[in-house]
């Protein structure tokens, strides 16, 4: 199960939190065997993030993925999140916009274990 979580300084209502929502894991699928039905999406808004040592807008995009993907994949998958999600939250833009993977190992990731 992909876990992607946003950080944001903007403040996020329902409905832009669904549009964040289906940006991030709409967009999952761009890793083979990754579909939206099994990614988790987390949101955390109006966080104080400082990006060079300056306030201001910006967002972190975490994903943690089980297994190495194709290199490709991450740039894409970068690429597309963040135009879709500057044109939701337009105070955001692309050089204070991060996103960043974890490689996880354990096949037990995100799968029912009790």
């Amino acid at each position: 199960m992909p876990m992607i979580e946003f950080t944001t300084t903007e403040k996020v209502d329902e409905s832009t939190a669904k549009a964040i929502k289906r940006a991030l894991g709409g967009n999952i699928s761009i890793f083979p065997g990754k579909p939206e039905a099994r990614a988790m999406v987390v949101i955390h808004d109006q966080t104080p993030i400082f990006f060079g040592g300056e306030p201001g807008p910006a967002a972190l995009v975490s994903v943690a993925l089980v297994g190495e993907q194709p290199t490709a994949t991450y740039d894409e998958y970068a690429r597309t999140v963040i135009q879709q999600i500057i044109q939701i939250l337009p105070n955001l833009t692309k050089e204070r916009f991060y996103v960043k993977y974890q490689t996880l190992e354990h096949k037990a990731w995100g799968k029912d274990v009790l």
